[in-house]
């Protein structure tokens, strides 16, 4: 009469092959989440933008404050930045908000160590300079980009 011996468990190599397709699983999946985190706070940056630049030329459509609205774009020190403002230009004009980017978004347009305005003539709406002006935000782990562009007839795009 033969004993047969009963095997309970796992071997070794089953263990360590169902831990590998855990590591290979939870890689992809962490790398999903993290993708889409940041590219949602581009999303939001580039949709904040669009508003702001909305919000001007609104503004400057009714003749709030009675004088031209613009935004300012600052991309000088480590902390960029655009800031609502009405008047003829920033630097002579009275500013309303100061928004910062994100922890993970800069500008690529303006680059570093400039700055740039856009801003809504009168009654009509559109850019005051009468050219398309393009804002560039750029997601700096996954060198994703969004782009905020202002048409000559004041239309905001964001792409």
């Amino acid at each position: 009469m033969e004993i047969k011996k009963l095997h309970k468990g796992f071997t070794l190599i089953e263990l360590l092959l169902v831990m590998a397709v855990l590591a290979v699983v939870g890689g992809i999946t962490s790398t999903f989440l993290f993708g889409t985190k940041t590219n949602a706070a581009l999303e939001e940056d580039a949709r904040q933008i669009a508003n702001i630049l909305k919000t001007a030329q609104n503004r400057a459509t009714t003749l709030e404050e009675g004088t031209q609205w613009g935004v300012h774009f600052d991309n000088l020190g480590a902390d960029p930045f655009y800031e609502l403002f009405w008047g003829i230009s920033y630097e002579t004009g009275t500013t309303t908000d100061r928004i910062y980017l994100g922890s993970s978004v800069v500008f690529q347009i303006p680059p570093a160590a400039s700055s740039t305005n856009i801003v809504f003539s009168k009654r009509m709406g559109n850019p005051s300079n009468g050219t398309s002006t393009t804002i560039i935000v750029r997601d700096i782990i996954h060198q994703a980009t969004k782009t905020i562009t202002v048409s000559p007839i004041g239309r905001v795009t964001v792409q």
